[in-house]
């Protein structure tokens, strides 16, 4: 029952309103059940009582991502970027917002940070290989696409979708291999992860 959550949440945070890791605790809960608003008004209180919380800002993030708000977000992990530099999921979710945005070169600089601090998440390179296909640089994704598959041999998107553009740039005999991957992944979804 969410209003009985926030009816005690509330009477909680006035019994201890510098507690730090209780509103941590409560804005992630919000946040596990899409209340997203509240989630951002107890983050918000998080970030004035600690205002180096890296993690606050990305879930803080997340939850203006989840309610469209791109550039609420982006200043998020702006901030996350700046107290902290060495976390991959920082650069990871700041480049899907930069590619919301259609700003794919700066969604590809955040991506090659993301892999510079952590090589080994197939997922970020199959985000650099969408935004490098949608730039027209084939060769770049299709590199990216096979590096997925050398981690995760059974992603059958980055196959699907290297054989697309092995296809697209005439290497007909590479192309074919896993093109019948469409019929095999009912649901081939052509957005990144």
């Amino acid at each position: 029952n969410h209003d009985q959550a926030k009816k005690n949440s509330n009477l909680l945070f006035k019994q201890y309103p510098s507690n730090v890791d209780l509103f941590i605790t409560v804005g992630v809960l919000f946040l596990q059940n899409k209340k997203y608003e509240d989630a951002i008004k107890v983050f918000q209180k998080v970030i004035s009582l600690n205002p180096k919380e890296v993690n606050t800002y990305h879930n803080l993030g997340i939850a203006w991502t989840q309610l469209n708000n791109i550039d609420e977000a982006i200043a998020c992990y702006s901030k996350a970027e700046k107290l902290d530099s060495k976390n991959s999921l920082t650069y990871y979710n700041y480049g899907f917002l930069c590619s919301k945005k259609l700003e794919y070169k700066q969604a590809i600089d955040k991506l090659n940070k993301a892999i510079k601090l952590n090589s080994n998440v197939s997922k970020y390179y199959y985000n650099l290989a969408e935004y490098l296909t949608k730039l027209g640089e084939y060769e770049k994704a299709i590199n990216n696409y096979k590096k997925i598959i050398t981690i995760d041999p059974n992603h059958l998107r980055a196959k699907y979708n290297l054989s697309r553009l092995q296809l697209a740039t005439e290497n007909f005999k590479e192309g074919w291999k896993n093109f019948h991957l469409r019929f095999e992944y009912s649901e081939i979804k052509y957005s990144p992860q």
